[in-house]
């Protein structure tokens, strides 16, 4: 069974919070719970917004002073995804298993909280915890970040990377014609929303997953929230003239939020089940 019990929540970097609560707002229909001004020294220091979202929040999080490391993030890849936050359920027990791997990590907290490296995790810096359940949120229809898909460069290397670090077994292929993938989905076991990590390697360049390769390197390309009613979020989300592109799958229906809405993020709607 995998190390990562369930996602639970996505960090994104930006200069400015204040800009971009009101488009959280009224796009994803959530309101900012708990607010960071001035938080950490030096390096660390942030200020944030979190919007929690059923089991899981969106965290919006900016550089607080000069020091800050979240400013060359910045200076290099503009506002986007910065992180994505797991839970793992035993912190001490997941650390002494990167050890064990000679994953790169480090903790803040021995007990709580240590992040993992983007080195072997193909772009992905993740911050890795015990869960930090927020409460449902304002949109009710959210039930958690449930999938994350990730760019990577080589996607057998990617494949074998995340079973060595994280324990995943084999994954299930899948080829994305839309945003131009081939990938492989790797299913999060006993999580409730059915959590899953895609790993996708561009078929071509011209595509938005080879777009996304050649502008920012791997790294986090979209996440994906659990949605119940999705038609009636829909609904709610064309009366504000939000665009959204559906998919129709065999067994699950896919709404993909217009990025240009969200200041860049591409954000995935899925019903129950979805995979």
């Amino acid at each position: 069974m995998a190390l990562i019990k369930r996602l639970d929540h996505i960090i994104v970097a930006v200069r400015d919070r204040q800009q971009w609560i009101p488009t959280i707002q009224r796009v994803l229909a959530l309101e900012p719970g708990r607010m960071l001004e001035g938080a950490g020294e030096g390096a660390s220091g942030f200020g944030n917004a979190e919007f929690a979202i059923g089991d899981g929040f969106l965290g919006v999080v900016e550089p607080a002073g000069e020091a800050s490391q979240l400013h060359r993030f910045l200076d290099r890849s503009g506002d986007g995804f910065y992180a994505m936050s797991i839970d793992v359920g035993d912190v001490p027990a997941a650390t002494a298993s990167f050890e064990a791997t000679g994953a790169r990590f480090q903790s803040a907290n021995a007990l709580s909280l240590t992040w993992l490296g983007p080195r072997g995790t193909h772009g992905v810096l993740y911050q890795v915890i015990g869960g930090m359940l927020l409460g449902p949120g304002t949109n009710p229809r959210y039930r958690g970040v449930s999938t994350m898909t990730i760019v990577v460069d080589d996607l057998d290397r990617a494949v074998s990377d995340y079973a060595t670090t994280f324990g995943f077994g084999p994954p299930t292929p899948v080829t994305n014609e839309r945003f131009g993938y081939r990938g492989a989905v790797l299913s999060i076991e006993g999580s409730t929303l059915d959590d899953t990590v895609v790993l996708a390697r561009p078929l071509a360049d011209d595509t938005p997953t080879g777009r996304h390769l050649a502008d920012r390197g791997e790294g986090i390309f979209s996440f994906g929230i659990t949605v119940d009613d999705l038609p009636g979020e829909l609904a709610r989300l064309a009366s504000i003239d939000v665009p959204v592109e559906v998919d129709e799958l065999p067994d699950a229906t896919r709404a993909h939020i217009d990025p240009a809405a969200l200041k860049g993020l591409r954000v995935e709607l899925v019903a129950p089940n979805g995979s």
